[in-house]
């Protein structure tokens, strides 16, 4: 990965290979239906009575490790849902999107991505194949990824990092 530096995690010039993270573990926020860390939006899945299933920033792990990550808990049921919960690369920051990301995350009992342009059309799909409470990098690729969807049940993401 190429970093430039900045604690921001944006460039203060273009670079073609310049990785920048999202990077959650030092920040934290009580449950409501979106969280934006550096830009990159965490929104929480959309429950059948029109209620947000909401998301968190808080150290979610088991055990408690004193690290935070985007805490997206909801019943693994997906009748009836009206939108999964996501995470997206607003076009104002972002312009078409990522050409790759990379996920840090675990799980309490499944998790998969799949990265959509915007025109909807899905772009990479992967699967979180380590055991429970592990963590485990998922890499997705795509010219122009806008959002990513979350799948699966009680998951938590430590970082999200982006190739433009």
């Amino acid at each position: 990965m190429f970093w430039d530096g900045q604690p921001d995690a944006v460039p203060q010039t273009a670079r073609p290979r310049c990785t920048h993270c999202a990077d959650i573990r030092n920040h934290g926020a009580a449950p409501s239906a979106a969280q934006v860390v550096n830009g990159v939006c965490f929104q929480s899945a959309k429950l059948p009575s029109g209620a947000d299933a909401g998301v968190s920033i808080e150290d979610y792990s088991s055990p408690r490790y004193g690290v935070n990550e985007v805490k997206i808990g909801w019943s693994q049921a997906d009748q009836g849902r009206r939108r999964m919960p996501r995470s997206s690369f607003p076009r104002s920051l972002f312009g078409r999107g990522p050409a790759e990301v990379e996920v840090m995350a675990f799980h309490y009992n499944s998790c998969t991505l799949k990265a959509y342009n915007s025109e909807g059309a899905l772009l990479s799909e992967v699967q979180h194949t380590a055991d429970q409470r592990v963590q485990q990098t998922l890499s997705l690729a795509g010219e122009a990824i806008i959002k990513i969807e979350v799948i699966g049940a009680e998951i938590g993401i430590v970082e999200v990092c982006y190739r433009m």
